[in-house]
């Protein structure tokens, strides 16, 4: 009897030792499948390379092994040891929190997916193919920084081009084997709005209502039209509050399929189509929409007013019937106008400069696309194209780039400030009107290239200004070296604010009631008539409120390349309630150039 009781009571002791083990076992492996869920892409910014690529792989590796451990290298994504050093990796926030801290990281900051675009619309602009060139523009060398592109796209076939130019250090391969290369969907101012993309609904009762969209479907005859606030799936416990927005699973596929439904909100399409809808109109609650995006069925975005003229119609009559037409460009009399979805100012961080510098075209582009990515983001679509009607900076940013290099080669030793000063300067005064935003939502205003080439003043800068600069920002001498990779930077000798970066424009932020008082130090280079005379003027303000004086505010050239100063002071308090921006302007004038620098008052 004992000897049994004792048999048991060792097998049960072996059972819990047993199970305590497994326990052991899976808990490191519970631990690390959390941690792997937790993990995300970081790009740790590492400033200017100076190592060879050994070295430098050797070095990511071991900083990798110093916060993951034994497994870094299966966390290693990507080494970037040309255009600049660092690498990317999948970590967890804290993981990137420690790396941040590591001698020699400049940031690190989550990895972000950016369509890849290219664009022309160089009529809207004025830039016909007619338009001036250069006899030297075949030997400017465009960089193109990105994640990603589809070299087969015809966007960026080199047919018709000439051999690369003869300081081309570059070499162009084939037949390589594709791995790790930069070839994917995704990849890399401030938007302006172009001509409108109209989606006609016509209705029953043969009214005709304006949407937009990017609709390339065509809809054979007439479809029965229903309103989703009349369809809600029941079964699924949604009611009519719910099914009206077309939110996912809220319609009743019985009552949907085969009809054009009208949503109370803008959706993706796919609550539409995964009911069986043929098409949908989106009620936008604004007077205006411009976001337009492309979906998986036809689609048109109205207005309330519009919304509302489609809802009577189906109120009046037990067979209403709708068809939703394909997109129509019609030219919008307003434009250019910047985007309502696009960034504006002022600038977070640096409070003196402003934000946007310029506006650009960047709505509605017919853009290069990777056939590799899909048009939408609704599962199920799995339609290919070469190219896509897009919206965004991406649209914007192939714009400013290009014209860039078409005032570089008119001009092949300018820097990259003196590029920006003249896109700047010379760019065409936008509405306050129409754009309440003023200059946050257009800087300096829209691009006109063919002004900027001659621009008879430009405000230039060097490397060591932006050292100075960023050392006002707050950046110590160790930062500053490992981004330039010069070991002689330092912080040393600084600008007495940012604000006296020689930029093109002047921002200065205030309190209500306040007065504030500031100076500005510009420095112009005469790139114009060897001999001119430029006299100042100050555009005057729609409110009061603003004293603003230049001295001297007459400037002389007697020589190309000649550099003179001017000090710019200004007297402002905004009392509006109603209006905390004051906008103005300062005006170098020869006879022949008109450089414009805007001078913006506000309340952050």
């Amino acid at each position: 009897m004992n000897v049994e009781l004792s048999s048991q009571t060792y097998l049960h002791q072996l059972s819990l030792l047993l199970n305590l083990c497994l326990l052991l076992l899976l808990l490191p492996i519970s631990i690390q499948a959390e941690s792997e869920g937790n993990r995300q892409v970081y790009v740790v910014y590492m400033g200017h390379n100076t190592l060879d690529d050994a070295s430098a792989s050797s070095l990511h590796l071991s900083m990798l092994q110093q916060v993951i451990g034994w497994d870094s290298a299966n966390h290693m994504l990507q080494r970037y040891t040309k255009s600049f050093h660092g690498f990317a990796a999948r970590l967890t926030e804290e993981e990137a929190a420690k790396l941040s801290g590591m001698e020699g990281v400049v940031s690190v900051f989550p990895s972000r997916m950016n369509k890849m675009a290219t664009t022309s619309s160089w009529d809207f602009l004025g830039f016909p193919i007619t338009a001036k060139r250069s006899t030297k523009e075949s030997d400017i060398i465009i960089g193109v920084f990105d994640s990603g592109i589809w070299p087969e796209s015809p966007s960026l076939n080199d047919k018709g081009y000439g051999p690369p130019p003869a300081k081309w250090k570059g070499i162009c391969e084939a037949n390589f084997t594709c791995n790790n290369c930069s070839m994917d969907s995704f990849g890399c101012c401030q938007h302006t709005k172009n001509p409108d993309l109209i989606t006609p609904v016509k209705l029953g009762n043969g009214i005709v209502v304006n949407g937009v969209s990017v609709n390339p479907f065509t809809l054979h005859g007439m479809y029965p039209l229903i309103y989703a606030g009349d369809v809600p799936n029941v079964m699924a416990g949604f009611n009519g509050s719910v099914s009206r927005l077309c939110s996912p699973n809220s319609l009743d596929k019985n009552l949907v399929k085969g009809k054009i439904i009208l949503c109370d909100a803008i959706s993706s399409g796919e609550p539409e189509m995964m009911a069986g809808a043929v098409g949908s109109i989106m009620k936008y609650p604004g007077p205006y929409f411009d976001a337009v995006a492309s979906y998986t069925l036809p689609v048109s975005v109205v207005n309330s007013d519009q919304a509302i003229r489609n809802a009577r119609y189906i109120q009046s009559t037990r067979n209403a019937t709708a068809v939703i037409m394909k997109s129509k460009d019609v030219k919008n009399a307003s434009a250019p106008f910047v985007a309502s979805f696009s960034s504006r100012g002022p600038n977070p961080i640096t409070k003196s400069i402003l934000k946007p510098d310029l506006a650009a075209p960047g709505v509605r582009i017919l853009a290069a696309w990777s056939p590799a990515a899909p048009i939408t983001h609704v599962q199920g679509d799995h339609r290919a194209v070469n190219f896509n009607m897009i919206s965004g900076t991406s649209m914007a940013c192939p714009h400013v780039s290009g014209i860039a290099a078409y005032v570089k080669s008119y001009n092949p030793t300018w820097s990259p400030a003196a590029i920006k000063s003249a896109l700047m300067t010379t760019a065409s005064a936008m509405s306050a009107q129409i754009n309440t935003d003023a200059e946050f939502a257009y800087g300096a205003g829209n691009l006109n290239q063919m002004k900027a080439i001659k621009p008879g003043l430009i405000y230039d800068a060097v490397e060591v200004d932006y050292v100075s600069f960023l050392c006002q920002e707050g950046y110590s001498s160790k930062d500053i070296r490992i981004m330039t990779g010069v070991k002689t930077s330092s912080c040393s000798q600084l600008m007495e604010q940012a604000k006296d970066l020689n930029y093109p424009t002047f921002v200065i932020p205030t309190l209500r009631n306040k007065v504030v008082d500031l100076s500005f130090n510009r420095t112009v280079t005469n790139v114009g008539s060897a001999t001119s005379t430029y006299r100042a003027s100050i555009t005057q303000p729609l409110v009061s409120g603003l004293i603003i004086q230049v001295e001297p505010d007459v400037l002389h050239f007697n020589h190309i390349g000649q550099k003179v100063s001017f000090t710019v002071f200004v007297q402002a308090t905004i009392q509006n309630l109603d209006n905390p921006i004051i906008s103005s302007a300062l005006i170098w004038d020869d006879g022949v150039h008109q450089v414009r620098s805007p001078i913006v008052v506000h309340v952050p």
